[in-house]
């Protein structure tokens, strides 16, 4: 039988790159043993331990749209925000990171034009991983944050100088 990837070795990991990190609550979700929460200089992520039968680590950082960002994507015409989405989508889809564009609930419960957040992530499948493989994994979700920051940013000021 294979040793579990044990929090104990992921915090020691992070210790190691100078990450900070503390325990994240997971009464809320069955579906893991533990949960981490990281803090870099530029963001922050979740990485939690599924059960032992879904044999894998989850790496997952989400970003809040601020009403800013919200305000400026959607005084765009119709197809610059299809546009704008559609390369939002396609960069971190290069890259191969997982993610979901999450947007605001009308009234009635019927989704908006108005994104709330992005959320972004990637699995690791424990049998294989080594500490080199965790920070790769780590590595990509940050840079898809970044993506993701830069993209709104440049997406307003572009917007601000029309």
């Amino acid at each position: 039988m294979h040793e579990r990837v044990t929090r104990q070795r992921v915090e020691s990991w992070l210790d190691d790159f100078g990450l900070q990190h503390q325990s994240h609550p997971v009464d809320d979700d069955p579906d893991l043993e533990w949960a981490l929460l990281v803090s870099g200089q530029a963001f922050k992520s979740i990485v939690a331990q599924r059960p032992v039968e879904f044999n894998y680590l989850a790496i997952q950082a989400s970003i809040a749209v601020s009403e800013e960002h919200q305000e400026a994507l959607l005084s765009l015409q119709d197809d610059a925000r299809t546009t704008f989405l559609y390369d939002l989508r396609l960069a971190l889809h290069q890259r191969a990171i997982g993610h979901a564009i999450d947007f605001e609930l009308d009234e009635s419960g019927n989704a908006t034009n108005r994104p709330a957040r992005v959320t972004l992530g990637t699995n690791l499948v424990e049998q294989s991983m080594a500490r080199a493989d965790f920070f790769r994994a780590n590595h990509v979700v940050q840079t898809g944050a970044m993506i993701v920051a830069l993209m709104f940013q440049k997406m307003a000021h572009r917007r601000s100088w029309q």
